[in-house]
């Protein structure tokens, strides 16, 4: 997806060289990636395990809320960028008054 990060391999000595000044164009993809995420298949198992990592954030113990958190960011990052960001929006709904300091803190970890 255009909106994942793809490591490259960049040189600055060789853009330096270069001398121009210019920067080299990518090409823009976007609208084929987009089509891209519509033809992936997510389980519905997937749903579940985001739950309970949602749950695993206002847990009492930090370290619990740290492997959620991680876990919630790692899931996150393999979904098309619609499930994704009702995921986001689920985590954001930890930052309501009526929620422990421990799920304020796993919201932010996340």
């Amino acid at each position: 997806a255009a909106w994942r990060y793809k490591r490259g391999n960049r040189s600055l000595a060789a853009n330096l060289s270069a001398g121009d000044g210019s920067i080299p164009k990518t090409s823009n993809n976007d609208e084929v990636e987009e089509n891209e995420d519509d033809d992936i298949d997510v389980p519905d198992e997937v749903e579940e395990v985001i739950d309970q990592l949602i749950q695993g954030l206002r847990s009492i113990d930090s370290i619990v809320r740290w492997t959620a958190a991680k876990g919630v960011g790692r899931v996150t990052g393999r979904l098309p960028k619609d499930l994704a960001d009702e995921v986001v929006g689920s985590t954001l709904e930890l930052f309501s008054p009526r929620e422990s300091d421990g799920a304020w803190h796993g919201g932010c970890l996340a």
